[in-house]
């Protein structure tokens, strides 16, 4: 008995011992841990500011000259020659084209021979006429024959003037592969001609679900791929319901624009009342899987001449509309409430938080 009562109170000394090293372990471990500063992050506060929000939608539109012409071929001939280059800018009454009128230019002159021919007779039955020397059948036929050669001769003029092919107006020429001696049909395409001194349009079709748009509203225009807008003001609308898609047709004049024509681009339309709201930079929005939400910044008392200190509070917020600077909110903070914006991401439930200025990236 008494080796047993040895053995379990041997055992009982070790299991002491062992429980008095592992606390004095314990304890160490945790005054080394306190020795170490809390975990923090530094982010740029901020505030949400009040602003005025109006929903809208994103259509498809196009940018259109607002003065521009098609050039076409009226009769077929032989080009004689090419008086504009592809592409470059052409002046008001620049020749474009010129098909060959020799036969035309040797007809004319001929007309124009028998045109003073016709003139001197019926000048000379006009005055003979008066005294009764010549019949009324033969001042009849003088007078007709002048008509005939001034028709004939208007004629050859106009066919010059086709096979002539001008400007009607400055602009910026379209491509071509034209050059002198090719033979070209009636309807062939010369070029397009796009004044680009004058204002560009987008049109575009609005759904009849929608109200209507009111003439002299500016609605906002954006190239796609690109994030920058400009302005468009509204100067037409189509008077009937599209009824093959059910869409009523608008026009906008552009107020600054620089690309093509025929430019495809986004017309973003505002649909909705206006309303108050508040919003916050897109930096300090954060989205997860229950939605988005912001970090609020929860000041905590400090000693003097100490920097201020805050406390991340992760807080639920409903976004109406986020764009590529600012986030709309209709729900969740009010302009009083310190933020985290930049550096927001960095953040979790609870943590430290200091404020840097503004200049400061991440």
């Amino acid at each position: 008995m008494k080796a047993w009562f040895k053995a379990v109170g041997f055992c009982l000394i070790v299991v002491v011992a062992f429980g008095a090293v592992k606390a004095f372990e314990i304890q160490s471990a945790i005054a080394m841990a306190e020795s170490f500063p809390e975990p923090s992050e530094t982010v740029i506060s901020t505030k949400p500011e009040m602003a005025t929000y109006q929903s809208e939608i994103t259509l498809a539109g196009k940018v259109q000259a607002s003065q521009k012409v098609t050039i076409i071929i009226e009769l077929p001939g032989r080009i004689t020659q090419v008086g504009f280059e592809a592409g470059k800018t052409i002046a008001k009454g620049q020749l474009l084209l010129k098909l060959d009128t020799s036969e035309e230019e040797a007809q004319l002159a001929s007309a124009k021979a028998r045109l003073t021919l016709a003139e001197s007779i019926y000048k000379r039955h006009a005055r003979l006429i008066k005294t009764n020397a010549v019949s009324q059948e033969q001042y009849e036929q003088a007078t007709a024959s002048l008509a005939t050669v001034k028709a004939e001769i208007t004629g050859l003029q106009s066919i010059i003037s086709k096979k002539t092919l001008v400007a009607p107006f400055a602009g910026m020429a379209g491509l071509h592969q034209f050059e002198p001696g090719q033979f070209v049909s009636a309807g062939t395409k010369v070029t397009t001609i796009i004044n680009t001194q004058k204002p560009y349009w987008v049109q575009f079709s609005l759904p009849a679900v929608y109200s209507s748009l009111t003439l002299g509203e500016d609605i906002q225009v954006a190239l796609f791929g690109k994030s920058t807008r400009t302005s468009a003001t509204l100067i037409a609308a189509s008077p009937q319901v599209d009824s093959a898609n059910l869409s009523t047709t608008y026009r906008a004049e552009l107020t600054d624009y620089s690309g093509a024509d025929n430019q495809p681009v986004s017309v973003l339309v505002p649909v909705g009342k206006k309303q108050e709201v508040v919003r916050v930079p897109v930096s300090a929005l954060i989205k997860n899987a229950y939605g988005d939400w912001v970090y609020t910044l929860i000041p905590e008392e400090i000693q003097e001449n100490q920097p201020a200190r805050y406390r991340a509070k992760l807080t639920k917020v409903t976004l109406l509309n986020k764009g590529n600077t600012w986030a709309m909110l209709s729900k969740g903070l009010s302009p009083d409430q310190l933020i985290a914006g930049v550096g927001a991401y960095k953040l979790r439930e609870g943590l430290l938080v200091y404020t840097a200025p503004e200049s400061t990236s991440y």
